[in-house]
């Protein structure tokens, strides 16, 4: 593994400890265009639960009109901001599946998503 590969990991992985951390903070959302956040679910990854492929294609149990909001293959300088600006707009949280490279490009992206509280992954 290459040092620009380890130090791409290494920054999703902090990455995703921080993410953990913020998800848990209270959401301070008010406003007739709010939407909220009703639940957080806990994925451990532990138990080896592969969902949402094509090789796996189980699902997670949501309720009527639940949906799970996920951004792939960032950071992106030309649009992740606005995607955080839209989804503080509605007090909503979303999963970023971050690419290594991406993410050691942009780290200040990647710090931004983890300060506003979502929940941040790796997509390498």
């Amino acid at each position: 593994m290459g040092n620009y590969t380890k130090l791409a990991a290494c920054l999703v992985v902090a990455s995703m400890a921080l993410a953990i951390e913020a998800s848990t903070q209270p959401l301070h959302c008010a406003g007739d265009r709010t939407l909220g956040l009703s639940r957080i679910i806990e994925i451990d990854p532990a138990g080896g639960s592969r969902i949402g492929t094509y090789q796996y294609p189980s699902s997670l149990e949501l309720a009527p009109k639940e949906v799970v909001l996920t951004f792939d293959d960032g950071p992106s300088p030309k649009s992740t901001l606005q995607v955080l600006d839209v989804l503080d707009d509605y007090c909503v949280k979303g999963t970023f599946f971050e690419v290594g490279h991406r993410a050691a490009r942009h780290p200040e992206i990647t710090q931004e998503v983890v300060a506003r509280g979502h929940t941040l992954g790796s997509h390498s």
